[in-house]
């Protein structure tokens, strides 16, 4: 699921990076969002803006349909500790991810960009 969120999530390239704990099966894993990447690794974060404890299966139901984070707070299913936004952030970055032509491309497709129609 983790290797899922990581290739599958596309954030808002311009909005600031941030780091998110993540609690699977008592497990602990670091998140970041950044650039419009969500990077995964094992471990404790230094700093993270929220926490998401939650059984997998909760997770994936959260991915499908982020709305159901709230039922799933309030049932007791999934805690969240800090910003609460930022785990919907993380959330919607993949069931409304971020459009592929909205983030930055590689230095030759800025370029071409920017050059725009070639005219004689």
């Amino acid at each position: 699921m983790l290797i899922f969120l990581q290739h599958a999530a596309r954030p808002d390239p311009a909005a600031p990076p941030t780091n998110c704990r993540l609690e699977l099966d008592g497990r602990v894993w670091t998140v970041r969002l950044a650039s419009g990447r969500v990077q995964v690794q094992p471990g404790e974060p230094a700093t993270a803006a929220a926490s998401l404890r939650a059984e997998p299966k909760t997770l994936s139901a959260m991915l499908a349909d982020p709305a159901t984070l709230a039922t799933a707070c309030a049932d007791g299913s999934a805690t969240v500790v800090g910003d609460l936004s930022v785990i919907d952030r993380l959330l919607r970055a993949v069931s409304d991810p971020w459009p592929i032509s909205d983030q930055t491309g590689t230095p030759q497709e800025r370029h071409s960009e920017m050059a725009g129609p070639h005219t004689r």
